[in-house]
């Protein structure tokens, strides 16, 4: 679930931004700035890069087990999910970076809920996810890209909502009420 999530966030600013700036190639990548050696992997560079920074549960209240059907099951879970939208350019191309990075933004203030109605094809599972720019401080952003290797890239972060998790199986069967046996006097 989470993979189809965040592909479909990317093939959503990779078809944006290839029809503001005219694009044959994909200039947008699902991945990590940093393999795990901590180098900067070559087909991220010149690339807007997407990818999960943060995962957690999304705690509203009145959520728990449905004890009125014949079944429980349990409740959804809802996630949170941090994504975080990077400008990976060389120096040369800062401004041009900056510029793809704000089309980026402006593609998701233009349409912060996707769902049916304005994305035909989204995945099975998800019906809704709701995009939310996280503001971060500068000691968070420090930290988060020190986790990441250490090298900034100018991003931001948003926090994606409404990516809920159902587990299908039966916690335990309720005997429920049948008719009554009406026999009198037997």
């Amino acid at each position: 679930m989470l993979d189809k999530a965040l592909q479909l966030l990317a093939d959503r600013l990779n078809q944006y931004l290839g029809q503001q700036f005219d694009l044959d190639e994909k200039i947008v990548q699902l991945g990590s700035p940093a393999s795990p050696d901590g180098v900067m992997p070559i087909e991220a560079s010149d690339r807007i890069l997407v990818f999960l920074t943060n995962i957690n549960k999304d705690t509203l209240p009145g959520r728990g087990l449905d004890n009125f059907s014949a079944s429980q099951q349990r409740s959804p879970l809802y996630l949170n999910l941090f994504v975080a939208v990077a400008a990976n350019f060389r120096t040369s191309r800062y401004l041009e970076a900056l510029n793809f990075l704000s089309h980026a933004i402006l593609c998701f203030q233009q349409s912060p809920v996707i769902d049916h109605t304005n994305q035909a094809n989204m995945p099975a599972g998800i019906s809704k996810l709701i995009l939310d720019i996280e503001n971060t401080s500068l000691a968070e952003e420090s930290n988060l890209w020190g986790i990441l290797g250490g090298r900034y890239l100018p991003s931001i972060l948003y926090k994606v909502r409404m990516l809920t998790v159902v587990d299908s199986s039966t916690i335990r069967q309720i005997n429920t009420v049948g008719e009554p046996n009406y026999s009198v006097g037997t």
